[in-house]
């Protein structure tokens, strides 16, 4: 019978504990949070939306009563918060902890750190834009200058440039190809040479796809039977445009150019 009263008033004992470790963590966490700077944000925060609901009923209600309905809200809205972040903390940290966190911000380097941290975080957000705003133009830059983005882009303006006589640079030499386009025919030709025509059929305001139809050389026009090629327009220039070009059959291999404006195309090709 004395062991059972013994376990008995050992659990009640122990029980009262707890409960007398939970009040003290969460006075302990209180305090934290009035020490560290967070009481003034949420009346911060909590002003705030007071002086908005002011502004709306203005008319209605009296200075006085907001100053009296601002103490009432302050005091239930910053209770309700603690009862929502007192658990956060108590879920992460043991009072051992918070004690110790406690000592820091009490210290002339902890007081230090919370009159300075607003300041920090402020004069952070402002550089935080700043590079936000650069990073965005970066990415923004990077996307524009993939092929991808450039193989499926579709700017205004490439009806103006589906018919015309252009001069686009070779790649890796000072030559110059002449394209000769109009309707569903394309005809290329090299430092005055015809090198081959095209039939051209548009798949979308600014992409077309070529055949071959004829090659002057005979190797050359063998090769190029074996493929269609795909030319995206990414760019409508003042003189011309740009380009993108691949093979259909090959997904990495694409060309980019410039097609400089030097005429309208022949009447017959």
């Amino acid at each position: 019978m004395k062991t059972l009263l013994s376990i008995i008033i050992f659990l009640f004992s122990f029980g009262n504990l707890q409960s007398q470790h939970q009040d003290n963590m969460e006075q302990r966490v209180i305090h934290l949070l009035d020490i560290s700077g967070s009481k003034e944000s949420f009346d911060v925060v909590l002003n705030q939306m007071i002086d908005l609901q002011k502004e709306i009923y203005t008319d209605e209600l009296s200075d006085e009563f907001f100053r009296t309905f601002r103490e009432e809200v302050i005091s239930m809205g910053r209770e309700d918060l603690y009862k929502l972040i007192i658990p956060i903390y108590v879920k992460h940290f043991t009072l051992e902890e918070i004690e110790g966190i406690i000592a820091f911000q009490e210290s002339e380097i902890g007081k230090k750190m919370t009159e300075k941290m607003p300041i920090i975080l402020n004069e952070s957000m402002q550089k935080g834009a700043i590079w936000g705003e650069e990073l965005g133009e970066k990415i923004a830059d990077k996307i524009l200058a993939s092929d991808e983005y450039k193989m499926n882009s579709e700017p205004l303006g490439c009806d103006k440039v589906k018919n015309g006589k252009w001069k686009i640079k070779m790649p890796g030499s000072d030559l110059h190809a002449i394209v000769n386009r109009k309707e569903d025919r394309q005809m290329e030709s090299l430092d005055g040479s015809d090198i081959c025509s095209f039939k051209v059929e548009w798949l979308s305001p600014c992409t077309y796809s070529m055949t071959v139809i004829k090659c002057e050389d005979d190797t050359i026009e063998k090769e190029m039977k074996k493929h269609v090629l795909i030319t995206n327009i990414y760019e409508v220039t003042e003189n011309g445009y740009k380009f993108i070009t691949k093979f259909e059959d090959e997904e990495n291999d694409m060309m980019k150019g410039e097609a400089i404006n030097v005429g309208k195309s022949n009447s017959k090709m």
